[in-house]
């Protein structure tokens, strides 16, 4: 699901007011097939025969062939309404109903509370005038997309007129040649001031860089053949007898200097083995440790069997399955319930390596499952008859499960999933 069907049903579920839907990327009617699992729903057009609309809902939503002409919506749904299907109502509306219709809207809202909800698909400039709207009457109200709140109308006299085209045109073309004329101009000029820049700072003659080159270069003189012009015949056979002392001195410093290079690349060799060796231990001890989740997880499993249940769900003892063994999880156990059971999702994870340790950090109890749907790998825990059931006890979990997008969902639709991910692979 996107984030925009994310919020759509966030609101539905937990939101008791009216949702402006100007999502006009996403439109509604793409969406109903998700939201069946959810609700009972009733998609209208708006139009201004009052009475036809009431016979077209009370249909969808009851299963009433025709309603009571003039009769409020609000007094034929409460005396026609169903005790097997336990699902809120949903009317979604494609444009804005006429204002008389939207008062019985509101009634309904009111006597039937978080059991009616209602989504009105607009434009963008229809769905800011509806919220000025509601606003006005103090209906609770919400906005999921965008609206023309921050659209101005052009003036008449900034359209040019229809005449004009080819003198816009001619005008264009005029001004793309003097910006490229100007741009040439502008580099010509930048290329002769390089140029001479550069005859000033290079003096040298051309001639004289030839004939630099063309010279040969001297041959270098021996230090010792030219400071013994200037020095006596003992000081120079005396500087002769240290030359081999140098040379000497010269290997020794090699050798030494070879040493030390052998022995840096020696450290680095250890370095790098002890690097290895501490990579190996690591490599073991996440080994091990996943070996250990691995249990942990038998473990979960064996309390989730042992737990006493009530007589209603004797047939949901199943263990889940083994996570070190199996890519499918608990599917087999979804498919045998009943389509009308309802679970508690509270999590959604795209890989299996964090599933043992969210179960392990926010320490659920009672009957968690693992199913493995298109979208990934969900949690759930519980097992409830109905939606009310299940949504009562959505409440009594810990906040953070709630605000981390906890919800009620139902066997069907988890069905749904594990059927289209197995005819997929």
């Amino acid at each position: 699901m996107s984030e925009t069907s994310d919020r759509l049903l966030h609101n539905l579920l937990y939101v008791d007011a009216i949702v402006i839907y100007s999502s006009v990327n996403q439109p509604l009617v793409r969406q109903l097939e998700q939201l069946q699992t959810q609700f009972n729903i009733s998609y209208q057009v708006a139009q201004s025969d009052l009475n036809q609309l009431r016979n077209t809902i009370l249909r969808q939503l009851v299963g009433l062939p025709s309603a009571t002409p003039d009769t409020p919506l609000v007094e034929q749904l409460n005396q026609h309404q169903s005790s097997s299907d336990q699902r809120p109502w949903l009317l979604i509306f494609k444009g804005m109903p006429p204002s008389v219709f939207m008062l019985e809207i509101l009634a309904c809202m009111r006597v039937f509370n978080s059991r009616f909800k209602v989504v009105l698909e607009l434009a963008n400039k229809d769905a800011f005038n509806a919220l000025s709207l509601l606003e006005k009457i103090a209906c609770p109200c919400t906005l999921i997309g965008p609206t023309a709140e921050n659209l101005t109308p052009i003036a008449d006299k900034d359209i040019p007129p229809a005449g004009n085209h080819k003198s816009r045109w001619l005008l264009l073309f005029i001004l793309a040649i003097s910006v490229l004329l100007t741009v040439g101009i502008l580099y010509w000029l930048y290329q002769s001031n390089d140029s001479v820049e550069d005859k000033k700072s290079s003096p040298v003659s051309d001639q004289q860089v030839i004939k630099k080159t063309q010279s040969e270069p001297e041959a270098p003189q021996d230090p010792i053949t030219q400071s013994s012009r200037e020095m006596t015949a003992a000081e120079y056979f005396a500087e002769k007898k240290q030359q081999p002392q140098l040379q000497n001195d010269e290997q020794v410093f090699d050798t030494v200097k070879e040493s030390l290079e052998q022995t840096e690349q020696t450290e680095q060799t250890e370095q790098t083995e002890q690097t290895e060796q501490t990579e190996q231990t690591e490599q073991t001890e996440q080994t091990e440790q996943t070996e250990q989740n691995k249990s942990n997880v038998s473990d979960v499993d064996v309390k989730i069997a042992t737990q006493p249940q009530t007589s209603e769900a004797e047939e949901d003892k199943l263990e889940p399955a083994d996570l070190a063994n199996k890519t499918d999880f608990d599917n087999d156990w979804f498919l045998k319930q009943s389509k009308d059971r309802y679970v508690i999702q509270v999590s959604l994870h795209k890989k299996t390596d964090y599933l043992q340790a969210y179960i392990n950090k926010h320490q659920l109890t009672g009957i968690v499952k693992i199913y493995h749907g298109q979208q990934g790998y969900g949690i759930t825990t519980g097992v409830y008859s109905s939606w009310q059931q299940a949504q009562s006890e959505l409440q009594k979990l810990p906040e953070h499960l709630k605000a981390a997008g906890a919800f009620a969902k139902s066997v069907a639709s988890i069905q749904n999933t594990i059927r289209e991910k197995r005819k997929d692979n």
